[in-house]
C-alpha cells in the first residue's frame, strides 16, 4: 500500500481547481492528489501562493476546506515558495477518467528528489483514493449532497445508502417540472424504503 512520508509531492493540477469547476470534480482533484502522494509515500503540498494559485484555485481550495474541515490538511497547504523549484522533476496524468498508476511514472532517480511536481487533470477515479477511504470516512460522515431532482441526486442517495444503515438521505420530493412526468411516477417505485 503506501503512507505519507517526508519527501514532497506538489500539485500543479490546474485543471481541477483553476477553471470554475464544481465541487465534485474538486473533490475528485484533492482526494486523488492525497491519494497519488499517500501511495508514492509523499507528502502532498498544495501550493496558494499567487503565482501558483489564480483565485478561482483558492476559492475552491476555501471551498473544500470549509465544506469538509480536514480534508486538506493544514500542513499539506503552502503559502511560502519553500518547494517551489523549477528543476523539481515531474509525473504527468493526463486521462481524465482512466486510472493510470503513479508508481508507473517514477523512477530511481525521481525517487531520490526531495520535491516533485504533480500535473493531473479531472483524476476521476476512485482509485486513486481508495486506499485513504478509513482516513477520511470521519470527515465524510455527514455530508449533504443537493442535487435537485436529478438522476445524480438519485444515485448519489442509492450509493451513500448501500451497505450503511446509518446514512440518511432527503429527498427533494418535486420529482420532475413536466406533468407529464409526474403522471408517471410513484414514490414507492422510485425512492427507496428509509
Amino acid at each position: 500500500m503506501g503512507s505519507y512520508g517526508k519527501r514532497k509531492v506538489l500539485n500543479r493540477s490546474r485543471a481541477i481547481f483553476e477553471s470554475g469547476t464544481g465541487l465534485g470534480n474538486r473533490l475528485f482533484g484533492a482526494l486523488s492528489s492525497m491519494g497519488i502522494a499517500w501511495k508514492m509515500h509523499r507528502q502532498p503540498i498544495f501550493s496558494i501562493r499567487n503565482e501558483h494559485c489564480n483565485v478561482e484555485c483558492k476559492k475552491a481550495m476555501w471551498e473544500l476546506t470549509t465544506l469538509f474541515p480536514g480534508i486538506i490538511p493544514d500542513r499539506a497547504l503552502d503559502n511560502s515558495d519553500k518547494y517551489l523549484k523549477s528543476e523539481n522533476p515531474e509525473i504527468r496524468i493526463s486521462q481524465c477518467c482512466l486510472y493510470d498508476d503513479p508508481l508507473t511514472k517514477t523512477n530511481l532517480i525521481l525517487d531520490m528528489k526531495p520535491a516533485v511536481w504533480f500535473y493531473g487533470d479531472f483524476l476521476q477515479s476512485y482509485k486513486y483514493f481508495y486506499g485513504l477511504r478509513k482516513m477520511y470516512e470521519p470527515i465524510l460522515k455527514a455530508v449533504v449532497i443537493t442535487a435537485g431532482s436529478s438522476t445524480f441526486g438519485w444515485w448519489a442517495g442509492y450509493f451513500a445508502q448501500m451497505h450503511r444503515s446509518h446514512v440518511e438521505v432527503y429527498y427533494n420530493k418535486k420529482f420532475a417540472k413536466s406533468p407529464d412526468y409526474l403522471r408517471q411516477q410513484k414514490d414507492k417505485d422510485y425512492y427507496l424504503p428509509n
